[in-house]
């Protein structure tokens, strides 16, 4: 380190008897002690020092940054215990910290998701280890900037794998990055070039990526989803594409000459920069011309400031780019997260974006960022996503308040009971965020501007370890018993799976809106990296998604769903073709004949989906003037709502034509389905449709 997303007679009937009952009572629980969430900032200041700062908001839509407390390395683990810079760091999947002690000879510190402290990470460092990457099967890699100038690569319990000696400019492999083809290493040397190598084999030198960069020194860098670079260059940090010519530069204020760390934020929108010197953070605009600062973090550090990143960052291993080019028909591109790109890998997940249309081409950025659950801690409360949001908790302090405009209960203590997000990625829970961004000036894509709804939305995980008791680490059924909830019996087991949307409107980090569109539940490994995955949903707009599981009513006699389609027994039922089909259902209380007429009312939702032969969705669509979501007729006492024949094929007694028509609730046990045929008056006379 130099300091330098009807036939009127025939009606389609559900009878559907379910309730969500009073909630039983809770169980104590322990306060849990902060924990480490998607926006929070790690700044280090020397001397073993990690500041951690949170994201407040200041009520006026604004937000500022607090430090929570300051994290400390064990003098112990420094070696040899003297001053040392915090250089490189880098959160694992489980969101553990592990930060580049740069000393000699140094070592690799790790904290636990609320900061304390577990040790050192491997072993073997030659002199000042400076930079740290994991790569998507949690292998490690270390850039050292003296001694051997080698990149050191572990395994993720440290053992040592390989150790690598790329060429090296003014230094050693000072700051290194690691490209989505999870093989090919970015790395500085305190010169003028971004150099390459590759490490599978020997790791065999590449091509430079860039040199003659102006500027005293280069040192951190990172690649952004859609395949530029960006690094900081001592008194100016810089933008390069992605075959290596600058294209933006930006200065923050103060006439800077040691911008020495940087990271990209979750959101997409923004990277940090860090000034060695006067010890000082900006938050930079990427697209916006010249130099937009949002935020400013003065650590105050006496003995340097070397290192800033974070938690949920965009990197090679949670996010992906995806290019939709311009098509006046609907697109679907998917992007998968998985080890070594096998979307059977027991952590693959995958998100499908359908496009109704693309006018101008954009590039969609899809990041996956994982939530502690109670599930992959084995704690409850404040800060652990347990599908409670605590009493005096906030949404920057606890996940589960992000989606409390879906409330089923508050209990007497003030604790809300919310949807618990779907453990998905080895019990942790997963959000996705959605970006687009158009190809041409960086700047966010428009909504029917640039490209047009609704946005198709169909998320896919392969749950490994299983959830605890399910009956397998796949849904074999299609009752997925999931595991309990330690705030709620008998809790939630993703039964009936939802989608929970942020609109990009809303400025606040609630989810607000339930866009579920149907539900399957064969999902498997193979599901991942396709089109067709298990939960699906549409929106407007390109937002931000979670999927949750709303909580199962108590325990009891079970809930039970008599479909009457028309009548018992009669599937696929007859649809004439011209007319609307009219889709009604009643909702009873379990064991009674009482009406339940709270289906509507948030946070209770019912959606409607109609799936072709091999369960993909078809685009809803409603007669002009009708109502676009379900009714409730207080006199008749029934949920209604009016499809549109217009999606439909004809019969022609082939199986393609029979579709599936699917209700979905986060009252039913599961979701409704009946199946249906398209046929003519005449088909149906002459005892011809089927």
């Amino acid at each position: 380190m130099k300091v330098s997303q009807l036939k009127p007679r025939v009606i389609a009937t559900l009878l559907v008897v379910c309730c969500l009952a009073g909630v039983g009572g809770q169980v104590a629980k322990a306060q849990s002690p902060p924990k480490f969430q998607t926006g929070d900032v790690f700044a280090g200041i020397g001397n073993g020092q990690i500041q951690w700062y949170r994201p407040t908001p200041t009520g006026n839509g604004g937000v500022a940054y607090t430090l929570l407390t300051t994290l400390t390395v064990p003098a112990a683990d420094i070696l040899p215990a003297t001053f040392t810079f915090d250089t490189g760091m880098a959160f694992d999947a489980a969101g553990n910290l592990y930060s580049t002690d740069f000393s000699f000879p140094g070592s690799v510190s790790k904290f636990d998701t609320s900061g304390n402290p577990l040790g050192r990470f491997g072993s073997g460092y030659n002199s000042d280890p400076e930079s740290i990457r994991f790569d998507s099967t949690g292998n490690v890699y270390v850039g050292q900037a003296d001694g051997s100038h080698q990149v050191l690569k572990f395994d993720s319990l440290g053992n040592p794998l390989a150790a690598f000696s790329p060429a090296t400019e003014d230094r050693g492999t000072d700051w290194i990055e690691l490209a989505p083809d999870q093989k090919t290493i970015f790395y500085t040397s305190e010169g003028t070039s971004i150099k390459r190598f590759d490490t599978t084999g020997e790791g065999a030198q590449l091509p430079d990526f860039a040199t003659g960069l102006p500027g005293g020194a280069a040192f951190a860098l990172r690649i952004l989803p859609n395949g530029n670079v960006l690094v900081a260059n001592s008194d100016r940090a810089l933008q390069l594409d992605t075959q290596g010519n600058i294209i933006h530069t930006y200065q923050p204020p103060g006439g800077v000459t040691s911008l020495f760390s940087l990271n990209l934020d979750p959101d997409g929108k923004h990277f940090w920069v860090g000034d060695i010197f006067t010890a000082t953070i900006w938050q930079i605009r990427i697209a916006d011309a010249g130099t937009v600062v949002d935020q400013t973090i003065s650590t105050g550090a006496a003995f340097g400031l070397a290192g800033v990143v974070v938690f949920g960052e965009i990197n090679s291993t949670n996010s992906t780019n995806l290019p939709f080019s311009p098509s006046p028909t609907p697109q679907t591109q998917i992007g998968t997260i998985a080890a070594n790109g096998d979307p059977t890998d027991p952590a693959a997940q995958s998100l499908a974006l359908t496009l109704a249309s693309v006018i101008n081409p954009i590039n969609v950025t899809v990041t996956f960022f994982y939530e502690p659950t109670d599930l992959s801690t084995g704690t409850s409360g404040t800060g652990t996503a347990d599908g409670v949001c605590e009493s005096g908790a906030t949404e920057a302090t606890d996940f589960d308040c992000r989606l409390t405009a879906f409330t089923y209960q508050t209990f007497p203590n003030g604790d809300r009971l919310v949807p618990h997000i779907i453990p998905s990625h080895n019990n942790l829970g997963v959000w996705v965020r959605v970006i687009a961004t158009r190809v041409s000036d960086g700047q966010p894509a428009v909504a029917g501007v640039d490209y047009t709804g609704p946005v198709g939305w169909y998320y896919a995980w392969n749950s490994n370890p299983s959830l605890v008791g399910s009956p397998s680490p796949t849904i074999t059924s299609a009752i997925f018993t999931g595991a309990p909830n330690p705030e709620y019996s008998p809790g939630w087991n993703n039964q009936n799976p939802q989608m929970y949307d942020r609109p990009g409107e809303n400025v606040d980090i609630a989810f607000v809106k339930n866009i579920t569109t149907y539900s399957k539940f064969n999902c498997n490994p193979t599901c991942v990296g396709t089109a067709d995955p298990g939960l699906g949903g549409r929106t407007p707009t390109l937002n931000d998604i979670v999927p949750g599981a709303p909580p199962n009513p108590p325990a009891g006699t079970a809930d039970a769903v008599e479909l009457l389609v028309p009548v018992p027994g009669s599937s696929p039922f007859t649809y004439l073709n011209g007319l609307p089909m009219l889709v009604t259902f009643e909702l009873e209380k379990a064991g009674t004949e009482i009406t339940d007429p709270t289906a509507l009312t948030t946070p209770h939702s019912v959606n409607v989906a109609t799936l072709d032969s091999n369960g993909n969705a078809i685009p809803i669509q409603f007669p002009k003037g009708a109502p676009t979501t379900f009714t409730f007729n207080k006199f008749f006492k029934v949920y209604s709502i009016f499809l549109s024949p217009a999606p439909y094929k004809l019969s022609d007694g082939t199986p393609n034509t029979v579709y599936t028509l699917q209700i979905n609730s986060d009252l039913f046990p599961q979701p409704v389905n009946a199946t249906f045929r398209v046929c003519t008056l005449s088909q149906v006379l002459n005892h011809a449709c089927h």
